[in-house]
């Protein structure tokens, strides 16, 4: 396991894509909304001038994700549409911003809730999870009528193959297994996380100042000198 620190970066965060392995308008690494792409969202300012990405904006790009987890991604994606299973990445990377306002929903915001963690709380904030969502008629669906049982059990077969583990009260979620999010708060990760990851996470734990507070991330990577007056 590796443990990360601080350093100051700049965050842009990148939006979704709606394209996949398979599909007829974008796969994984394209630049037209696949797996691997992403579209600017607009951003507000922090108290303390910092760049808060939108809520709304859903991460499907790569390599914000540890290399432990993307790799176990495009392996799934790509045994799935051998099987012509028409599930996409859904969401990769979710910001701390985002989950906040997912926590809320159902709870300070209307609507029905959708997840029980808080920021940092769930692997999203870390790179090491991801939803998949079925893509049927140019749309996203969660139908679990007919066939589509059927595709939801082979999603979850096939991602424990890959080292994914699912969550029981959220279908499209899988995560890499062998972990405990004790230790992703505390800063501890899997070994082997390189330069897109860790610069995403850091951005994410350097900008967050709201509550439950980002992991400790101690940074393996020498400050940049100061220059002189």
């Amino acid at each position: 396991m590796t443990q990360f620190g601080r350093r100051q970066i700049l965050y842009f965060p990148v939006g979704s894509g709606t394209g996949g392995i398979g599909s007829g308008t974008g796969g994984i690494g394209s630049g037209s909304g696949g797996v691997g792409s992403g579209t600017p969202r607009p951003t507000a300012l922090s108290a303390d001038g910092g760049l808060i990405p939108d809520p709304n904006s859903r991460r499907t790009d790569l390599d914000s994700l540890h290399p432990a987890m993307r790799d176990s991604v495009v392996h799934l994606l790509t045994r799935l549409d051998a099987e012509q299973i028409p599930f996409r990445l859904f969401e990769g990377f979710r910001s701390p911003w985002r989950q906040a306002w997912l926590y809320a929903q159902g709870r300070t915001r209307s609507g029905a809730k959708v997840t029980n963690a808080e920021p940092w709380e769930s692997y999203h904030q870390h790179g090491l999870a991801a939803d998949f969502v079925l893509w049927l008629n140019n749309q996203w669906s969660w139908s679990t009528v007919g066939a589509h049982k059927r595709y939801w059990k082979r999603l979850q077969e096939i991602g424990n193959e890959v080292g994914l583990v699912p969550l029981t009260w959220e279908l499209p979620h899988l995560q890499v297994a062998d972990l405990k999010i004790a230790d992703l708060q505390r800063g501890i990760y899997p070994d082997g996380g390189d330069d897109p990851w860790r610069d995403n996470l850091e951005a994410a734990v350097v900008g967050w100042t709201g509550e439950p507070a980002a992991p400790a991330f101690a940074s393996p990577r020498p400050e940049m000198p100061t220059s002189p007056r």
